[in-house]
């Protein structure tokens, strides 16, 4: 029982990053791709 709630508690990290990270991504893809439409309109007004 032990060695197996040892094993539970070293994977919950590991599947908190697979959860988070795809998050992580999608979220600096969609801040990127905002930054470049700022900079367009910028680009655009001067």
């Amino acid at each position: 029982m032990k060695k197996t709630k040892k094993l539970s508690f070293k994977l919950i990290p590991i599947i908190l990053l697979m959860a988070i990270l795809p998050i992580i991504i999608t979220s600096s893809f969609t801040i990127l791709k905002f930054g470049g439409v700022i900079e367009g309109k910028v680009n655009e007004l001067t």
